[in-house]
């Protein structure tokens, strides 16, 4: 049996919450780091094939307390740092994934948020591939309450690729884009930005939704930026009786 045979077993029955136990007893996830290592250097399809089912073991292994501690321990956030700049596609949503599940855990948010690790995440949207979009939408909007994470992304042009990806057809993605404004939006240069750009009409858009949540969302949107601007009032209110 090979690495990513191996590797791909182990994933398999990584679902079981008693086979997690096992994986983190004895050294196991650091194991599995250092094959993730390997197969990214190994630069052909059997490494990423290694590095890709490893990673997928990391996604069940960080639903776990005991398994996310490992990661941190043995430097498994680094390796998917690594894994995010691989050329396969594969491997770029596997590796999305699990940063999602990682995002959660306090201890990571502040290796998860610096500024390059940001500016990856962001350039990613520019795939166009729905899958990944929504984990790295997930990702960051886990994090766009920390202030260094708001700075990049205005710094980036994050906010205006975050208002291009909002749609009424991709409900799912835009609901996480939309939560993630709420963050956003109350740094005031943010929200006089996004105003600026077309959030407003977007949140118009948004109020004649027939998704509950989505309604719920653009409303608590709308409601930080009558707060924050004067000036956007007659707007706003255009939009909000167009939506009734």
């Amino acid at each position: 049996m090979t690495r990513a045979e191996a590797l791909a077993a182990l994933s398999s029955v990584s679902v079981l919450p008693e086979s997690i136990s096992l994986i983190t007893r004895d050294g196991g996830v650091s194991k599995i780091i250092t094959m993730i290592e390997e197969g990214l250097q190994m630069d052909n399809e059997a490494g990423t094939e290694v590095a890709k089912n490893g990673i997928q073991t990391l996604i069940y292994v960080a639903k776990a307390s005991s398994g996310i501690k490992e990661i941190q321990l043995y430097g498994g956030v680094f390796s998917l740092f690594k894994a995010l700049s691989h050329e396969s596609l594969i491997l770029k949503r596997t590796t999305v994934e699990c940063l999602v599940e990682c995002s959660f855990e306090p201890k990571y948010r502040n290796q998860i948020s610096n500024a390059k690790l940001v500016r990856t995440l962001l350039s990613l949207f520019q795939l166009k591939d729905l899958k990944i979009a929504n984990d790295v939408a997930r990702v960051l909007g886990n994090l766009s309450d920390i202030t260094s994470v708001k700075e990049t992304l205005q710094l980036e042009g994050g906010i205006k690729m975050i208002l291009g990806l909002l749609s009424q057809r991709d409900t799912d993605l835009s609901l996480v884009l939309m939560k993630m404004m709420l963050n956003l939006s109350s740094n005031k240069e943010i929200a006089k930005n996004a105003c600026n750009i077309g959030f407003v009409k977007k949140i118009g858009q948004f109020l004649r939704s027939d998704n509950n949540e989505m309604r719920k969302y653009a409303s608590k949107n709308l409601f930080i930026i009558v707060s924050e601007f004067q000036r956007s009032r007659e707007t706003i209110i255009i939009f909000w009786f167009r939506a009734e």
